[in-house]
C-alpha cells in the first residue's frame, strides 16, 4: 500500500464500482457542497490494503484521513465535522444491516476502513464490521476520539502501538474488543488463529507448536509441533513432546476432581447424619480408595510447581548463594535447592517478582510440601496425623494452590519476554503463543527441503 497523495485532508474509495458511486453520491458530493473538499480516489483493489498479506482484500467503503484533519476539524461543534459525521450515517443507512446479529468478526476483513496517517509517517487502519446503523455511528465516532487522544499524546495508545509488530515500521492495525478501539499486533492474531485450530486437535499435555511468519506476508508461515523419538524394547516412536507441567497438573485435577466428588457425595454426608465415626468395612474400602485418589492429587500438585519452576530457569543463568563462593548453574540449581527457596531467591532474581512470602497463596503452599515430604518420606509417627489432614475440607485449596501459583507467574514472565510464552502450559489463561519471523529467502529454503527440492521456488 502507498498512500494515496491527498488534494484535501481527507479521501475515500470504494473496492467496487457500486460503493464507489455510493461513496460519491452520500459523502463527497454533500460534503463539497458544504465547504468540505474530499477526494474520491481511483484505485486498484490491491492499492486500498497494506502488501503484509495480513489483511484478506479491502473493505467495500475506506476512508483516509490525516493528521491536520483530525487538528483542524475534529470538534464537537464544528460545523463541517457535524457534516461530516452525517454523511457517514447516511453511509451507514443504506448499507449497514437493519439489524445486528452475532457473526464470527475477524480483523483481517471488515466492511468499512478508516485509515489515519500520522505526520511520522505512521498509519493506523481502523477495520470496522457491518452492523445496524446506530451501532455502526457510535463506533466511527470513537474512532475520530481514539485518533484525537493519540494526537493529543494519549501515552496508553503510543505504548501499543510500539509494541505491535509492523513491517517496515509503517502500518499499525485496530480493532474493537471490548466496547473500545485497540491496537491488534497482526503477529498474537494470526498465532492464535493457528493455535485455536491447533488446540482442536492436540492433546493440551503437548508443548505448543512453534509457528514461523514470514516477515513480509503474514499468510506464508510454518508450523512445526516439537516431536521427541522415543526408544524403547527395540521400538522407536514418533510422538509429540509432553509438557511435564501439563502432564502433571492433568494427573492431579484428575484425581482431585474425583476425590472432590467422593467427599461431597459420601463423608459429607455420612457426618451431617452423624453417621461417620464409626464406618464399616465396605464404607472403610471407599475412604481408601479416597485416600489413594487425594494422595496421588497431593504428589502431582507439587510435582507440577516443581516442574514449572525449572522449566523457566534459563538455560544460561547461575546464582551464587548470599555469602557464598561456588557459582551454582542451571543443573546444580534443579537438584540442590528446594522449591521455595527456588521461588524466594532463583524466580524473584530473574523474573523480579515481589516477595511470594507476602503472597496469599505461601500458606497453602507450605502445607502442601510438608504434605507432600510426609508421604514421600513415609514416617510412621506421623502417618496417622497425615490421614487426618487429608480428610481435612481445605485439603483441596491446598492442592489447587499448584494452578494459583502458575498463574501468579505467569503474568511476570510474560513481561520479561513474551516468546516464554510458548513453553507455558494449556489451560493456565496463557494459551496464546508469540511466533517467529523469517525473511523470504528462509520460507523458500524450508519449503524447498520440505516439499519440493528438485524443483525450488
Amino acid at each position: 500500500m502507498t498512500w494515496p497523495e491527498l488534494k484535501s485532508t481527507i479521501a475515500c474509495v470504494g473496492s467496487e464500482k457500486m460503493f464507489q458511486l455510493v461513496l460519491q453520491e452520500k459523502f463527497s458530493k454533500p460534503l463539497k457542497a458544504v465547504g468540505l473538499v474530499v477526494d474520491l480516489l481511483e484505485l486498484e483493489k490491491t492499492q486500498i490494503i497494506p502488501n503484509d498479506g495480513f489483511l484478506y482484500g479491502p473493505s467495500w467503503i475506506n476512508i483516509f484521513l490525516n493528521e491536520e484533519f483530525i487538528r483542524d476539524k475534529f470538534q464537537a461543534e464544528n460545523s463541517l465535522f457535524i457534516e461530516l459525521t452525517s454523511s457517514l450515517g447516511d453511509i451507514f443507512d443504506m448499507i449497514g444491516r437493519e439489524q445486528s446479529n452475532v457473526e464470527t468478526e475477524t480483523i483481517r476483513s471488515a466492511t468499512y476502513s478508516f485509515f489515519y496517517k500520522q505526520n511520522d509517517g505512521k498509519i493506523l487502519l481502523f477495520q470496522l464490521h457491518n452492523n445496524e446503523s446506530g451501532v455502526l455511528k457510535s463506533r466511527a465516532q470513537k474512532i475520530f476520539s481514539f485518533i484525537y487522544d493519540l494526537v493529543k499524546g494519549n501515552t496508553d495508545i503510543k505504548l501499543a502501538i510500539e509494541k505491535s509488530y509492523s513491517f517496515n515500521d509503517k502500518n499499525y492495525y485496530v480493532g474493537y474488543q471490548n466496547e473500545a478501539w485497540k491496537i491488534v499486533d497482526p503477529l498474537l492474531n494470526v498465532a492464535e488463529t493457528i493455535n485455536s485450530e491447533y488446540k482442536k486437535h492436540a492433546d493440551l499435555r503437548v508443548h505448543k507448536p512453534d509457528v514461523i511468519l514470514q516477515e513480509d506476508n503474514l499468510n506464508k508461515r510454518y508450523t512445526f509441533g516439537k516431536n521427541w523419538i522415543l526408544e524403547f524394547d527395540g521400538l522407536t516412536t514418533l510422538l509429540d513432546r509432553p509438557n511435564d507441567v501439563g502432564l502433571y497438573s492433568s494427573i492431579c485435577q484428575k484425581n482431585l476432581v474425583a476425590a472432590k466428588k467422593f467427599y461431597d457425595e459420601t463423608i459429607l454426608i455420612r457426618h451431617k447424619y452423624y453417621m461417620g465415626n464409626f464406618p464399616i468395612a465396605e464404607q472403610q474400602v471407599e475412604y481408601f480408595d479416597y485416600f489413594e485418589l487425594i494422595t496421588t492429587a497431593l504428589i502431582f500438585s507439587f510435582s507440577s510447581i516443581e516442574a514449572f519452576v525449572n522449566s523457566f530457569i534459563p538455560d544460561d543463568y547461575s546464582f551464587t548463594r548470599p555469602g557464598g563462593t561456588a557459582v551454582m548453574d542451571k543443573s546444580k540449581i534443579e537438584r540442590t535447592l528446594p522449591l521455595t527457596y527456588k521461588l524466594k531467591n532463583i524466580l524473584t532474581d530473574i523474573y523480579q517478582t515481589t516477595n511470594p512470602e507476602t503472597e496469599d497463596w505461601w500458606q497453602d503452599l507450605a502445607e502442601l510440601q510438608e504434605l507432600r515430604d510426609q508421604t514421600i518420606h513415609t514416617k510412621q509417627h506421623f502417618s496417622q496425623q497425615r490421614y487426618s489432614r487429608l480428610l481435612s475440607n481445605d485439603i483441596f485449596k491446598i492442592i489447587g494452590v499448584y494452578e494459583v501459583i502458575i498463574n501468579y507467574y505467569g503474568e511476570y514472565i510474560k513481561l520479561y519476554d513474551r516468546h516464554l510464552i510458548n513453553d507455558f502450559p494449556y489451560n493456565f489463561g496463557f494459551d496464546q503463543i508469540y511466533p517467529s519471523l523469517m525473511s523470504e529467502r528462509t520460507f523458500k529454503d524450508i519449503y524447498n527441503d520440505l516439499h519440493n527440492p528438485s524443483n525450488p521456488l
